[in-house]
């Protein structure tokens, strides 16, 4: 499955045999038009048009050629727990552990950026030590294993799972 990169300002992602738009750069200045002429709220609330995670991970997955029993192990997740992610019944992971499987699946800053963005957690920032050091292992393609014992290094606490 060769889906692109980018996976945001406007960019379509295929998902499965779909695609959807993931963002729309100037849907917040129609929302403050729609606002400011008076429109009301419900006219201007729009369904969040992200992937879910499951969908995403499946994606993922399939780039990788990983399973989703391997996926799960190697990120200290169980197994229970992996297919609750997946069948869309476990909605609320930590950011540690969606930044667990990131690392499993290898997966580039900016997708993990996104991965994080489709579990509501908040993105990694440049402002946070801790998030830094996890950009920088991204980047450089470090294990799971890797960047446990860097951060732990840097006297940060390293990714928990859940």
């Amino acid at each position: 499955m060769n889906l692109p990169n980018v996976l945001h300002n406007g960019i379509m992602c295929k998902i499965g045999r779909g695609a959807v738009i993931l963002s729309d750069p100037s849907l917040t200045e129609r929302v403050i038009a729609d606002i400011q002429s008076g429109k009301e709220l419900d006219t201007s609330i729009k369904p969040s048009a992200l992937p879910s995670v499951a969908q995403l991970l499946n994606v993922y997955m399939g780039r990788r050629g990983i399973s989703t029993e391997v996926l799960f192990e190697q990120a200290g997740l169980s197994r229970s727990y992996g297919f609750r992610v997946l069948n869309g019944s476990r909605k609320n992971l930590s950011r540690d552990a969606v930044l667990r499987l990131a690392f499993v699946l290898g997966l580039a800053i900016h997708d993990a950026q996104f991965l994080l963005k489709c579990a509501m957690n908040p993105l990694l920032s440049g402002h946070l030590k801790r998030d830094v050091i996890i950009m920088k292992a991204l980047n450089d393609h470090k294990l799971l294993s890797d960047i446990q014992d860097i951060l732990i290094s840097y006297q940060e606490k390293p990714l928990l799972a859940e």
